[in-house]
């Protein structure tokens, strides 16, 4: 999906290049009903990790909310590494 991938890496730019959770982009683009979205981020942006773009880092388990498993993650852009 290429506007969410857009949206991904418009999140990483608009971020500073500071890592952020996951569903940030959902959250920029789909206010109300971005959970509705969360297969469709997770398989994007395992794509893009897969590319070199970004890593996706597990938040801590005394932070990660429950649900869907890309909402206990965050990512990192690999030009932070």
């Amino acid at each position: 999906m290429e506007v969410l991938r857009t949206a991904i890496l418009q999140t990483i730019r608009a971020s500073g290049n500071r890592d952020f959770p996951a569903v940030k982009p959902l959250q920029n683009m789909f206010p109300e009903d971005w959970e509705q979205f969360l297969d469709e981020l997770e398989l994007e942006l395992l794509q893009m990790e897969k590319e070199g773009l970004l890593e996706i880092l597990k938040l801590p388990r005394d932070v990660a909310p429950n649900g869907h498993a890309i909402m206990d993650k965050k990512i990192c852009s690999k030009s932070k590494l």
